[in-house]
């Protein structure tokens, strides 16, 4: 899962609000992976490292999903078919279906309100001594997303979402894409994306219901 995906599934899990510490925690590994920031868990604050945990058993929940796992196969192959490498295939393919969801998902205005409440309350002295040394850098990163909605505004349309995944692996010279590979890419992404429109509540209800039971195992079809 990704940001957006992961606030919903974690204030759900936790019973808290978005101004909360947790908020804070299952935000915090794709927060810090956006500016190569890593946090000392073990100097984070209670609450902000119970959502960091929320983070990861909601990964696991997710990512052990069949639909998931289907989705991103048929993806991978139908844009390697369109002339991507496999590691940019595979990238696009996975990471492109959880910022889709995503701005499914903000098309909820609860879900864009507690987005935007997270977001603004960020704070590096939330961290404690979980920032390490560089308490600097990640209060840097904190007022750019205060300041800006550029990040999750892009995830509304496939367009938004293939540049956003260009952007992405370019810091990765074998992963990075060409222009031409942004058309295929997009074609992919709408059909993507066109499936996932009538699912997504019924994604994330089933990602709850597995991380509830602290387990990967296979929910419900889609």
């Amino acid at each position: 899962m990704n940001l957006v995906g992961h606030l919903v599934v974690g204030l759900r899990l936790a019973g808290v609000g978005p101004t909360h510490d947790v908020a804070l925690g299952v935000m915090l590994p794709d927060l810090g992976s956006m500016a190569g920031l890593r946090a000392d868990r073990s100097g984070l604050p209670a609450a902000v490292a119970e959502g960091v945990r929320l983070h990861h058993l909601t990964d696991a929940a997710f990512h052990g999903q069949p639909w998931f796992a289907q989705a991103v196969a048929a993806d991978r192959q139908a844009l390697q078919e369109a002339g991507l490498g496999r590691g940019a295939a595979r990238a696009c393919a996975h990471v492109g279906f959880e910022l889709l969801l995503d701005g499914l998902l903000l098309e909820d205005r609860s879900v864009a309100e507690s987005v935007g409440v997270a977001l603004d309350g960020l704070a590096a002295e939330r961290l404690g001594a979980g920032a390490g040394g560089e308490p600097h850098r990640w209060e840097e990163l904190f007022r750019r997303l205060r300041d800006s909605r550029r990040l999750t505004d892009s995830y509304s349309t496939p367009e938004g979402v293939a540049h956003r995944l260009r952007w992405a692996l370019a810091r990765r010279p074998r992963l990075a894409l060409d222009q031409a590979h942004l058309d295929p890419l997009v074609e992919r992404l709408q059909a993507r994306r066109a499936r996932l429109e009538a699912v997504a509540p019924v994604l994330v209800e089933t990602v709850v219901e597995r991380a509830r039971a602290g387990s990967g195992a296979p929910g419900r079809p889609t």
